[in-house]
Formats: structure tokens, sequence, C-alpha cells
């Protein structure tokens, strides 16, 4: 029978072998990162910003049914006074 010290001595020694040749293995020379263009680009003009809110493209079209309008009229406010309670029926 194989002693356990054994084993992991041999699993220890693949392993720093395997990463011994996995580093000879590597590229010598780094990869270089692609070369900057000479000129730079052209600078755009920045465009004035106006303070007016611009309208949403779907918005400024008018519903086709009258399901998609919005009501105008605000709903009914609240009342100062609570209802009269409802007696208890026997």
């Amino acid at each position: 029978m194989v002693s356990h010290h054994f084993v992991s001595q041999l699993v220890l020694f693949a392993l720093i072998w395997f990463f011994i040749v996995l580093h000879l293995t590597r590229p010598k020379h780094p990869v270089t990162a692609p070369a900057v263009p000479t000129e730079p680009e052209p600078l755009q003009p920045k465009r004035s910003r106006s303070n007016e809110p611009k309208p949403f493209e779907s918005l400024t079209q008018k519903p086709h049914c009258a399901l998609g309008e919005q009501d105008t009229v605000d709903p009914k406010a609240p009342s100062a006074v609570p209802p009269a309670p409802i007696a208890p029926t026997p």
C-alpha cells in the first residue's frame, strides 16, 4: 500500500512542475496596445443649451380615443364633515 505522505508529495511535485511549464510557455514579449493616431480628432463645437424643455415626440400627438385623454377636472375635494354613522340592525 502507498503511503499518503508519498502521494501528497507526488501531487505537490506535479503542481510545481505544471506551473513551471506554464510559466516557460508564456510569450516572452508582452502584448502592446494599439498605436495612438498621430493627429488628434478635431473638437466639435459645443452646442448652446436652451433653458426651455423639449417636448417628447410621443406626447405632442393627440390621443386616438377618449380613453387616452386626461381629465382636466380635479377630483372632488373630501368633505370636511364626516358622514353620519349607520345604525346597527338587530
